[in-house]
């Protein structure tokens, strides 16, 4: 009997569920859901909640492709609170045998709503991209670009769901490389039990 990964990780999301329908209050009724200890902790994809007051957020992300990896460095800082956010990325890898940092992304982030009853949390995000990365070994640009994302958020029970919509533009782009610009991410779920 052989297992595929797909089925391992459905399997290991059902057995860590717990049955809401199983719990009930003494008159019958299911009881609210807990509040959401953390809600800004997705690591997979960006979320629509910017940073606090007085809270600063470190992000380390990597994947790796093959013998390509790309890895990168945020801090979000709320400006001066959640309304407005500030942030910087720092994007380093090794692409096609090359490693090393890669373009910087000053980053721009408006809660434009919080997340509430019939409401999802929507926080656009604008970015200056500066050339930093050295273009002779693929780890940059060589000019300035942007990039502007839709992050969504909306919690449904224990659950919150999260989607990106995602464009990133540079000057004189390749053929090869407008094919690359344009993503829509796929959405991912995620708990939070404090």
């Amino acid at each position: 009997m052989t297992f595929r990964t797909p089925a391992l990780a459905v399997l290991a999301t059902l057995a860590l569920v717990r049955p809401a329908s199983a719990q009930t209050s003494a008159a019958g009724a299911a009881p609210a859901p807990a509040p959401f200890g953390v809600v800004d902790n997705s690591f997979l994809i960006e979320e629509a909640f910017n940073q606090e007051l007085r809270v600063v957020q470190n992000i380390f992300t990597f994947q790796r492709n093959g013998h390509d990896w790309n890895g990168a460095f945020t801090q979000e800082w709320p400006a001066p609170g959640m309304r407005h956010q500030l942030s910087y990325t720092v994007p380093f890898g090794r692409v096609a045998g090359q490693t090393g940092v890669q373009d910087l992304f000053l980053n721009y982030r408006y809660q434009l709503t919080e997340e509430g009853p019939g409401r999802p949390a929507i926080s656009p995000r604008f970015s200056l991209i500066v050339p930093s990365g050295d273009v002779d070994r693929d780890l940059g640009h060589g000019r300035t670009g942007w990039q502007a994302a839709l992050p969504v958020s909306k919690r449904a029970g224990a659950f919150y769901f999260h989607g990106n919509f995602v464009l990133t533009h540079h000057p004189d782009q390749t053929e090869a490389e407008i094919g690359k610009s344009t993503r829509l991410n796929s959405s991912h779920v995620s708990e939070s039990r404090m």
